[in-house]
């Protein structure tokens, strides 16, 4: 069972991924995945700055969505399957949170700092709107097998009060929670939530942290868990009350939708059905929007009863003011929309090949490494090609490394390497690695988006 080879696997792992490192071809732009978006975060306070994370990179626009300039992974500091935590603060500092550390610009994204005193190992990062600039993040990362034969986890939760510049560690959590996301409560800045899971041989277990001194101690709530599920994720918590929070749980292609009126002592199950991508509150928590593959349904907090209203697969949401942001497949026409009809129609935002360029920033900058892999990137989200994705990405000589992916809903394996000189199928050490990964860090392809920044 899962759980099992968890911790069969886990030092295999550790020693495949040096392994794939030395020895395995590495995957071009986009990561031998089809072009997507998977994220949009908006600006606290200026809603015409956007992000837009994708596959490829991260997409910025600042004139609410009408022009995107490209922003290469390189140039921020991670690559391969990895979909990293983004936010915005009030004052534009944009931070993303990856594997090997934190990045922070504060100029637009034409330079990108890294500092080894910042979190590294990041799964989750949020901010509170009334507090833009304050930044919460939680870290995890394999430590060692305990003497019980379990896994053990080295994290931690840490706070930024000057938009990313400086870092504090708040608390050490419990070694044995894998973590999955981190929220604060919009209205009460002292109430943060984590979620999590406890895996053994017999049973994963759905775990809620609570903590009501800004995450300095926590309270540990149980998540029941149906099989297969194996992760848990924070949805949202309610702008008006905090203690309604909305909670996700994924299996492999399957999710239910929970909610807790009572800061997570008790949980009701109020939506069910295939892979939950996208989640988004507006009217200050009056209206609840949930999305997957068949498209978004619309409910109200009053009742929880949700209404399908369009059969457009998501892939995010994001609620900005008024309007409703998704991020959609490129058979929808855009690959990143915004509705003011309450999610029963979308105006295109982006078209897959509709960016302006690279951003043009004045040289020496972090951008300058970006230049080798534009001419591949144009090749690759051609919209005539790009209409079936079928189209296999465009190899590009400045191929990244592969690490583990952590996206949200992607399902297929994060080690796509082959050795050089050897089909992938005549070796088993590599095979059996590569199957051990994604037993390992399956729950990572499951990552929450930040569907309610």
């Amino acid at each position: 069972m899962l759980d099992f080879a968890l911790k069969r696997c886990a030092l295999l792992v550790a020693a495949g991924l040096v392994f794939c490192e030395l020895f395995c071809e590495k995957p071009a732009l986009a990561n031998g995945r089809f072009p997507a978006t998977n994220a949009v975060v908006a600006q606290p306070g200026n809603p015409k700055t956007i992000a837009l994370r994708a596959t490829y990179g991260l997409l910025l626009s600042r004139d609410e969505g009408a022009n995107w300039d490209w922003i290469c992974e390189s140039a921020i500091g991670y690559s391969g399957n990895e979909d990293p935590s983004v936010v915005l603060t009030g004052s534009g500092a944009m931070i993303v949170g990856t594997f090997s550390g934190t990045s922070r610009s504060v100029d637009g994204g034409c330079h990108w700092s890294h500092d080894p005193s910042w979190p590294t190992n990041v799964i989750d990062l949020t901010t509170r709107p009334r507090s833009p600039e304050r930044i919460h993040a939680v870290t995890n990362s394999f430590s060692k097998m305990g003497d019980a034969g379990t896994n053990l986890y080295a994290s931690q939760v840490f706070i930024s009060e000057d938009a990313g510049a400086s870092w504090s560690a708040r608390s050490t959590l419990d070694p044995t929670l894998l973590i999955d996301s981190i929220e604060v409560a919009p209205s009460d800045p002292m109430r943060t939530y984590v979620s999590a899971v406890r895996a053994s041989e017999h049973a994963t277990r759905g775990v809620l942290l609570v903590s009501s001194d800004d995450g300095a101690h926590w309270k540990e709530l149980e998540i029941k868990l149906i099989t297969p599920e194996h992760g848990v994720y924070i949805a949202a918590v309610d702008p008006e009350n905090p203690a309604r929070i909305y909670v996700r749980t994924a299996s492999a292609d399957a999710s239910r939708l929970l909610v807790s009126n009572d800061a997570g002592t008790s949980f009701r199950e109020i939506a069910s059905g295939g892979l939950l991508r996208g989640f988004a509150l507006a009217d200050n928590g009056v209206t609840i929007f949930a999305g997957d593959s068949s498209g978004l349904s619309r409910a109200s907090s009053k009742d929880d009863h949700f209404d399908h209203v369009s059969s457009t697969s998501v892939q995010c949401l994001t609620s900005i003011g008024l309007s409703l942001w998704a991020c959609a497949p490129t058979s929808a026409g855009y690959v990143v929309g915004a509705s003011t009809d309450r999610g029963a129609t979308f105006a295109p935002k982006l078209a897959l090949g509709g960016m302006r360029g690279e951003l043009q920033c004045a040289a020496p900058s972090s951008m300058d490494i970006c230049a080798a892999d534009w001419s591949a990137l144009q090749s690759l989200i051609n919209p005539n090609a790009a209409a079936d994705a079928s189209v296999s990405p465009t190899t590009s000589a400045t191929a990244s490394t592969e690490r583990a992916s952590r996206s949200a809903g992607e399902k297929r394996s994060m080690f796509s390497c082959a050795l050089r000189g050897a089909e992938r199928d005549d070796d088993p050490p590599v095979s059996l690695f590569a199957f051990c990964a994604l037993v390992f860090f399956a729950r990572r392809m499951q990552r929450k988006n930040h569907a309610a920044e």
